[in-house]
């Protein structure tokens, strides 16, 4: 055998080897493939056909079996006590069976609605009290006032749902312990953006989300006014362009509480008979005011009640 008929040979052998071994490799994968092309042909084609049943009436969908299961996911079941269902169980243990399965299941009814209507009532309220009472607040401003609501509905002293709290006492003139349920505010219904994050704000404080800032704080005015009860309060901190108060605790609290208020009511009986002495209606000849002015007590809140420390770096 010459030189060249040598080497074709051995090519031959080559690719020969490289053949079996391709196919040795090859083979099982291209076969699982070929069955895996064929299962999903098949699938399709019995989806089809089931789709087509179903569309016609011609098969109903509760006898579509479950994986691993011969049967339709679902059975119909017979609560008859002379019934026999699976394996020899008859109806009433198969409805005992049932309600054992349901036992642990919670079941919606019309309180749930009820008590859904009553959760959106109350951020509406909470989200009235923020809008009307601090929309030009930035969002820790409106917290602590979302956060004195809170507060109130906490403490037995006042209503136990939002709504009671923001609206307690709107029906007088003078009564009501948040000013927009009396003053006319509500006849300018909330709108835009600002109502969008006041109903946010309450939302996060009705959750609970909210880091508190008033350190329980019941009562809170704005810095441009001093009203009378301020007196008889403990004030707690300054958030924007709120001043907030809580009640005092313990005798020593409420006996200078009770010192301040006095003073307070003193002060403002004084400042009313000065006004009364200069009114239109007194007599053209000069009043002499003198013991009015030396009777001024000095009044002053912060001297009377000290404030709590406010708790540095806390943030919302």
């Amino acid at each position: 055998m010459s030189d060249v008929e040598k080497r074709q040979a051995q090519q031959r052998a080559v690719s020969l080897a490289a053949c079996a071994a391709a196919l040795t490799v090859g083979g099982p994968l291209i076969g699982y493939r070929f069955e895996v092309q064929k299962s999903e042909e098949t699938y399709r084609a019995e989806a089809q056909e089931l789709a087509d049943r179903l569309a016609a009436g011609e098969a109903d969908w509760r006898e579509v079996a479950g994986p691993g299961d011969p049967r339709g996911w679902m059975q119909p079941v017979s609560y008859d006590p002379g019934a026999v269902g699976p394996k020899g169980v008859d109806g009433l243990r198969l409805r005992a069976r049932d309600d054992l399965a349901l036992v642990n299941l919670a079941s919606f009814g019309a309180r749930h609605l009820d008590l859904a209507e009553r959760e959106t009532s109350e951020i509406d309220c909470l989200a009235q009290a923020v809008y009307y009472e601090a929309r030009s607040e930035d969002v820790r401003g409106q917290m602590a006032v979302a956060e004195v609501v809170m507060n109130r509905v906490r403490d037995p002293r006042f209503p136990k749902t939002i709504c009671d709290v923001v609206y307690q006492g709107h029906y007088r003139a003078t009564g009501c312990q948040f000013t927009f349920t009396c003053d006319g505010s509500l006849r300018h219904r909330p709108r835009g953006p600002a109502w969008d994050r006041a109903r946010d704000v309450a939302l996060h404080v009705q959750l609970g989300l909210n880091t508190p800032v008033t350190h329980d704080a019941t009562h809170y005015h704005t810095d441009y006014v001093n009203p009378y009860w301020s007196a008889g309060m403990v004030e707690t901190t300054v958030v924007g362009t709120h001043i907030f108060y809580r009640f005092p605790r313990g005798g020593a609290e409420w006996s200078r509480a009770r010192l301040a208020l006095d003073a307070r009511h003193e002060h403002d009986s004084i400042l009313r008979a000065l006004e009364d002495s200069y009114s239109e209606d007194a007599p053209d000849e000069a009043v002499d005011d003198t013991d009015l002015l030396k009777s001024l007590p000095v009044f002053a809140v912060s001297a009377e009640i000290e404030p709590e420390p406010s708790v540095a770096g806390k943030t919302l």
